[in-house]
């Protein structure tokens, strides 16, 4: 029986150490992106309900103004997070996913774009910092 509570008592701290080092996205994220005037900032807020991510990204639309869109996806899985962001551009659904590593106030990863002039897709890195309040 003692062995039974040691074992039962060593499972609980590793689970609280576990939930303890999950990386929290919860945030206001900014970070640079390309659009069609070039290098623009980006930002992404996300927000972890009950387990469950979502939330919005804010970047230069049609003719440099803001636009803002809800995620299509989005999740975190210990330190590592992924969203998508869906946009109509012409008349034509644009996905772009991100993915990322969260070290604290800094999310670094990669981001996919849509198929260039090759028809391959093009991937690049990216870095976010979370904005302070």
């Amino acid at each position: 029986m003692k062995s039974f509570l040691k074992s039962c008592a060593a499972l609980a701290a590793v689970c609280l150490t576990a939930t303890a080092l999950a990386a929290d996205p919860s945030g206001t994220w900014k970070f640079n992106g390309q659009g069609e005037s070039g290098s623009a900032e980006n930002t992404v807020v996300l927000a972890l309900v009950d387990g469950k991510l979502g939330g919005t990204f804010t970047g230069p639309g049609r003719g440099g103004r803001e636009s803002s869109v809800k995620l299509a996806s989005a999740s975190v899985k210990g330190d590592v997070v992924n969203f998508t962001v869906q946009r109509t551009v012409r008349k034509e659904k644009v996905v772009t996913k991100y993915s990322g590593r969260i070290e604290g106030d800094t999310i670094t990863g990669t981001v996919e774009t849509p198929a260039g002039p090759d028809g391959k897709p093009a991937t690049r890195e990216w870095m976010a910092r979370r904005a302070q309040p």
